[in-house]
């Protein structure tokens, strides 16, 4: 089993309703999971489903354009409409937090 540092995690995204690959600074690693039990166990990290098939770590989100996230890695990840304000309402209290610290 890989461990992972949690701020070493860009995304994880559902693969055609089968796996999650978690693409983090070390690569690609794949593991059966529903998307959304990773969206309820991640929250409490700074991490927000953006679409119905990612949960970002929203400490590497680079920019928000329309219904797009640009991260810091160069990966664009589709933002859904319906979850545009919510997305963008976290992003902003996680920045808050940041400033904060």
């Amino acid at each position: 089993m890989t461990e992972f540092n949690i701020d070493d995690i860009y995304f994880f995204e559902y693969i055609k309703k089968r796996y999650v690959k978690i693409c983090s600074k070390s690569g690609d690693y794949h593991f059966n999971e529903k998307i959304a039990n990773i969206d309820i166990d991640m929250a409490s990290y700074n991490f927000f489903m953006p679409h119905q098939s990612f949960v970002v770590n929203l400490k590497y989100v680079k920019d928000i354009k329309n219904y797009e996230l640009l991260m810091t890695n160069g990966i664009r990840i589709p933002l859904s409409q319906k979850r545009a304000v919510l997305f963008r309402n976290a992003l902003n209290n996680y920045l808050e937090k940041m400033l904060i610290l």
